[in-house]
Formats: C-alpha cells, structure tokens, sequence
C-alpha cells in the first residue's frame, strides 16, 4: 500500500492503516505513546467532521482529499484539541507532524491511493 502525490511522483507514504468502519474512524490514534504509521480514513460521500485529538498524545499533520485532490489541510494537529475541517473530504490522511512542510504538499495535488 502507498499515497504517491501525482504532482511529482513522491512517496507520501507505505506505511497505512485503514480506517472504514465507523469505529476505527472514532478510535484512530487514541492512546498510542508514539506515531507508527499513516492513517487513511474513507467516507462514503464528502463529508465535514469534527476531528478530535482526545487521548493522542503526539502532533500530527492532517490532509483533507475530495476525488483525490488535497483540499484542505491541519498542520501540528496537537493532543486535546478540536478541529472542524471547512471542506467537504471523503478521504482524509493523518501524516506524522511537519510531514506536508517537508513533502511540499499544496491544496490542489492529486494524490494516488494504491491499495495493492
């Protein structure tokens, strides 16, 4: 499994957990002590959320994709706190923090989701 940013071909990541169901989407990253791997969660339809950090002890990067292509996006995510994203996703990615600085990802990339 891998994330390839369409735009120039990077990695993003092959490390993934997907999260489908709607209680791996609400358990996510609660309670681990350190980042591990990505963390791709799939909506049906494009959906607004209120994404949580409660018992996440780390800060993360969060992207927001529609029909593949970066939309919005959350830097330093950190621990206790709340964010309500401001566009409608139906994939969105948790990065380990300073991920979206160091691979340059911009709104509008297209990225490629290769589940095999």
């Amino acid at each position: 499994m891998r994330i390839v940013n369409l735009r120039n071909q990077q990695i993003i990541s092959t490390d993934l957990k997907i999260c489908q169901t709607a209680w791996s989407r609400f358990w996510g990253m609660m309670f681990l002590v350190r980042f591990k791997y990505a963390y791709l969660f799939f909506f049906k339809k494009p959906v607004k959320v209120v994404w949580h950090m409660f018992f996440v002890f780390f800060k993360i990067d969060v992207v927001f994709m529609r029909d593949d292509v970066v939309v919005e996006y959350k830097l330093d995510f950190r621990p206790f706190h709340i964010y309500k994203q401001n566009e409608l996703a139906d994939v969105v990615l948790e990065l380990e923090s300073g991920s979206i600085k160091r691979l340059g990802l911009m709104v509008g990339d297209r990225l490629e989701v290769c589940l095999s």
